[in-house]
C-alpha cells in the first residue's frame, strides 16, 4: 500500500510540472531521491545509493536506465521469487551506446521498464515529464511484485479460473 502511495505521489508531483518540457536532472535527482528513500522504508533496508548529479541540464535516458539498474541491485536482497522473464524486442530499442542497449535489454527482460516504452524507444534523449512518470510507475509496479511473496489470496495471476 505504501508503495502504491510513493508511485501515486511520484506521477503527480511529475505531471504537475509542465507538460510539455524535458524533465531536468534536478528533477530527476528530486524523483529519485524520494523514490529511493521510501524503498529503503518500505524494504527496510539500511544501504543507499550515492547521491544522483543535479543541475539543469536534461536528464538522458542513458542516465535514466543507470540509476534504475542502482535501484534494482540495491533491493535485489528483498526480492521474493523470479518472474517470467519478457520478452525483449532489440528493433523497439533507439539507444545508442551499446552499453546503455544491453542496460536497457536487462531491465527490459526482468521487467522493471516496458519494453515498448519511451525510456528505450523515444528519439529524444530525454523524456518529458509524462514519459518520466510514467518510467518510475512502470518501475516501482515490478519494485512492489518482486519483493511480497505471492499468495493465491492476493496474486491474481495465481488464483484459479473464476478468482475463487
Amino acid at each position: 500500500m505504501r508503495l502504491f502511495a510513493l508511485v501515486l505521489f511520484c506521477c503527480t508531483a511529475v505531471i504537475a510540472a509542465a507538460q510539455g518540457a524535458l524533465v531536468t536532472q534536478a528533477e530527476g535527482a528530486a524523483v529519485f531521491a524520494r523514490t529511493e528513500q521510501a524503498m529503503r522504508t518500505v524494504l527496510e533496508m539500511k544501504a543507499q545509493l550515492p547521491a544522483f548529479p543535479s543541475g539543469a541540464s536534461v536528464l538522458g535516458r542513458e542516465q535514466i536506465l543507470k540509476r534504475l539498474d542502482e535501484m534494482v541491485m540495491l533491493a535485489e536482497p528483498k526480492f521474493k521469487f523470479t518472474p517470467p522473464k519478457v520478452r525483449f524486442i532489440p528493433s523497439l530499442v533507439t539507444l545508442k551506446s551499446p552499453a546503455a542497449r544491453q542496460l536497457a535489454e536487462k531491465l527490459v527482460v526482468l521487467g522493471f521498464v516496458d519494453k515498448a516504452g519511451s525510456l528505450v524507444g523515444s528519439k529524444a534523449d530525454g523524456l518529458t515529464v509524462a514519459e518520466f512518470g510514467d518510467a518510475i510507475g512502470y518501475f516501482i509496479t515490478r519494485l512492489a511484485e518482486m519483493t511480497h511473496t505471492p499468495t493465491r489470496k492476493f496474486s491474481p495471476y495465481l488464483m484459479p479460473p473464476g478468482g475463487g
